[in-house]
């Protein structure tokens, strides 16, 4: 589903992507096409609108849509993160203090914070209308940001491209890795779900091998 807090409700999106308000996506008809620009789609009443930069989007290539508790909708693009309220589009640039233009994860926690995954300038958290970033330097394996998941318990948790799974808890980092012996892994998480309180982390490119998990 699209929008709200403390669940798997703020995903990364294919292109285009069509949305309506308390509809899961993926039982909506979505025309998915990765070889040009979608812009944001909308479902209502049977119609589709779509969204691009003349109504005031940051970029056409959409990665992510999330809806917040107070009813907003950001929307992560390849040049920059969209905030639309009431159908007022504000744009948010590196300019405007985003780690990187190409925003492809988006989550809300408990407190309202909105956490935004980029694809190499690591994890920023957008609150007070400030950003403020997480990187390597604070504990990230890396700063390929791909995937993002609050779960029930609050927990926040951070899938990578090649550095693992990250849980956040308490203001600290753990990071969960495959390791298997005399082999290099390429672990890239593209998902994190919490389907029954379980989290668990869609590895989609790995070698397959005999392994055990590194904590």
């Amino acid at each position: 589903r699209a929008g709200g807090r403390g669940g798997n409700r703020c995903d990364p999106v294919g292109l285009p992507v069509m949305l309506k308000k308390d509809v899961d996506v993926e039982e909506m008809p979505v025309v998915q096409d990765q070889r040009k620009a979608g812009g944001l789609n909308r479902l209502r009443d049977r119609k589709v609108r779509v969204f691009g930069a003349r109504e005031g989007l940051a970029d056409e290539n959409v990665r992510s849509v999330c809806r917040t508790s107070d009813g907003t909708l950001w929307v992560g693009t390849n040049d920059g993160l969209t905030r639309i309220v009431e159908g007022a589009f504000r744009r948010f640039t590196t300019k405007d203090g985003l780690a990187n233009g190409v925003v492809r994860a988006i989550v809300e926690d408990r407190e309202g914070t909105l956490w935004i995954g980029t694809n190499g300038g690591g994890l920023d958290r957008y609150r007070a209308g400030r950003f403020e970033h997480l990187t390597t330097r604070d504990g990230l394996p890396n700063d390929f940001v791909f995937a993002l998941l609050v779960d029930r318990a609050g927990t926040l948790w951070i899938g990578t491209n090649g550095g693992g799974l990250v849980r956040r808890a308490e203001g600290r980092l753990r990071t969960f890795r495959v390791a298997v012996r005399r082999f290099l892994v390429i672990t890239l998480v593209v998902r994190v779900v919490d389907p029954l309180g379980d989290v668990a982390g869609h590895v989609i490119q790995s070698i397959r091998a005999p392994a055990d998990i590194e904590r």
